[in-house]
Parts: C-alpha cells; structure tokens; sequence
C-alpha cells in the first residue's frame, strides 16, 4: 500500500504481493518458504535491496534451522517496488554487488564451515545464546575451558538450565563437544541437546545407571505429554577415568538425527541412529 499521508488513504498495489514463494510447487529445488518481513536498504551506489526472512525446509514446511536473513535487490516499477517476480524463486545465490569487499568475518556466517570453540578469551562470544535472558553467574570461562555450574532446572522446565547454545545453521551437520562430568546420581546429567523449546529436543548426556556405573544417556521429549524429561531413547555403557574426557556428538541429517559418543578409547560409538528430526 502506498499513500501520501502517513495517516491514509492508501492505496493498495494491484501485483500485490511484492515477495511471496505459496504458489510455487512444493517438490521444487532447493526451496526457500516462509518469506516476508522485508526491509529495505540502499547501498553506497544508490541501489535498492530488501533483506528478509525466509526458512529452508528439508520437506514440506519442516525445517530445523529456524529462520535465517536474505537478501534481494529491488527494482521500483511506476513507484512501486518489486522485489521478486510472481513464480520466480528466491534464489540460493546471485551475484554480489559492486561493493568493496570487507573482511572475512572471524565467525562464518554462511555456507559450509568447520569452526573449533576453544574458549580462550575470558567472555562468551555473542554467537552463543542461552534458554532466556540469563540470570545470575551459572558459567564460566576458565583454562580454555567452558564451566557450567549444575542446577535442578532441565531443558523442559520453561525456566533457565544450564545451557549455552549456537543456532543450527545448515540442515546437513554435525557437532561435538567434550565433557568432563562426575555425575552423583541418574537425575544428574550433562552434555549437549539438539533443542528446539521447552517441549521438543533431545538430550545426549553423560550421568550414571541405578547401579552408579557410568553410561551415556539419550532423552527425547516430543510435546507436553510423558513431563518435562521425556523419554529415554536410549543408554549406553561408558568407559572413563578421573578427568578424562567423554566426547559426544550429533549429526544431523535434514529430517534426521545421529548420536554418537567416544571414551577412553578415542573411538566414536552410536547411541541411537536414524532419529526423528
């Protein structure tokens, strides 16, 4: 809609709507869905462009990466602005505009990457991002090292765990970390979850069986039924020593979920394979 008057009349464009994907077919390439939210910029050469949102399913409208920003130019057509022709697709690249190249950023923010947390700077890189806004002081960096302190609060308690996270990023990935944990008893666990809220995730955990012997543990919750610890999927014996650390990674694969761990031994085992993302 435009209008002359920030308070009206306005009037509506008739190729409405300027960005839309709902009328392409759903099997196509590498589809982009959910676009909108659009806001627009110029460059330093006086060109138009609209960043927005959009999603990548890997079927239908199931996605795990959330959504994430793109950009097209925009062409101004008899005052209006068209930022995509009707049964065009957003595409997945195009070319770049005629600006100077900047630095390559330390933390990459698109395509595909390797990146190794080793914390050694004393604070937590803003690409990290907790369960709510965090309260009080439960972590710490220390000797290159990420210390969580424990607290009687799980991921499905819509309160705050103690959970420091990174957004997943591509649909195909795997991440991995290392854990050194002295559980006390089988409610104790840590480790690393693929979490979507309070109601949907999985959590990949070392802690101890009735028996007190070390196992690595994997949790599922799928909705508000079974409470907020879910269901155990999974748990498997492990071999560790004081101060050893136990690896534990997930893989995903678009609609599905690997889990694996590595002990003393040095050799990754699967937990549980082929899981419902």
């Amino acid at each position: 809609f435009k209008g002359d008057n920030v308070l009206g009349p306005y009037t509506p464009y008739e190729d409405n709507p300027v960005l839309t994907q709902r009328d392409l077919p759903e099997d196509r390439k590498h589809p982009i869905t959910s676009v909108g939210h659009a806001d627009f910029v110029t460059d330093s050469d006086g060109n138009w462009w609209a960043s927005f949102l959009g999603v990548r399913p890997y079927q239908g409208d199931d996605y795990n990466t959330g959504r994430e920003t793109f950009l097209l130019p925009v062409k101004w057509k008899d005052g209006w602005p068209e930022i995509l022709p009707d049964g065009e697709t957003v595409p997945y690249q195009m070319s770049r505009p005629a600006l100077p190249r900047q630095p390559e950023p330390v933390v990459p923010t698109t395509g595909n990457f390797t990146l190794t947390e080793t914390f050694d700077d004393p604070d937590l890189p803003p690409y990290w991002i907790t369960v709510r806004i965090p309260s009080g002081s439960w972590y710490a960096i220390d000797d290159s090292a990420l210390t969580l302190q424990a607290k009687p609060v799980g991921l499905g308690d819509f309160r705050q765990p103690s959970f420091v996270a990174r957004r997943q990023q591509h649909l195909n990935a795997e991440a991995d970390t290392s854990v050194v944990f002295d559980p006390a008893s089988p409610e104790d666990e840590a480790g690393i979850a693929a979490f979507q809220n309070d109601e949907f995730y999985y959590a990949l955990g070392l802690s101890v069986n009735a028996d007190n012997q070390p196992v690595v543990r994997l949790r599922k919750r799928a909705g508000s039924d079974g409470g907020p610890e879910g269901e155990t999927i999974a748990e498997v014996p492990v071999r560790t020593k004081d101060n050893i650390p136990v690896s534990l990674k997930i893989v995903a694969r678009g609609p599905l979920y690997d889990f694996y761990y590595s002990d003393i031994t040095g050799d990754w085992h699967p937990v549980a394979l082929d899981q419902d993302g």
